[in-house]
């Protein structure tokens, strides 16, 4: 028997994230393995603070969300520009690969950190 393969509730907002100009725009969403924490990649806005930092405010991050709440807070920051979080099958750690600078070559294109 197939599962359901469509969404038919309405949409719920939970939480605004920074957003504006998005240089570094892929936010991903990964869930605790309660399901009652959202974590939320948030790039920065541009290479080196070209809109000003007020611009970088809450970016280069991982931000925590409660589910119930949509209170958050500052998981994790310095991170320029993390896509693919995924939770380590032993320590349960949040990993994230990391988009480190960019245009300057191939050697300092990616690293990855626990976090």
């Amino acid at each position: 028997m197939a599962g359901q393969t469509s969404i038919s509730a309405a949409p719920v907002k939970v939480t605004d994230l920074p957003s504006g100009a998005n240089h570094h725009w892929t936010k991903n969403i990964i869930a605790s393995a309660d399901g009652s924490k959202l974590y939320a990649t948030v790039g920065s806005n541009s290479n080196i603070g070209d809109n000003g930092m007020a611009a970088e405010e809450g970016r280069a991050a991982i931000w925590e969300v409660d589910r119930a709440t949509g209170n958050k807070r500052l998981f994790a920051s310095g991170l320029r520009n993390p896509n693919g979080p995924g939770w380590e099958p032993q320590s349960k750690t949040l990993w994230t690969v990391v988009n480190e600078r960019d245009e300057l070559g191939n050697d300092l294109s990616r690293t990855t950190s626990p976090l």
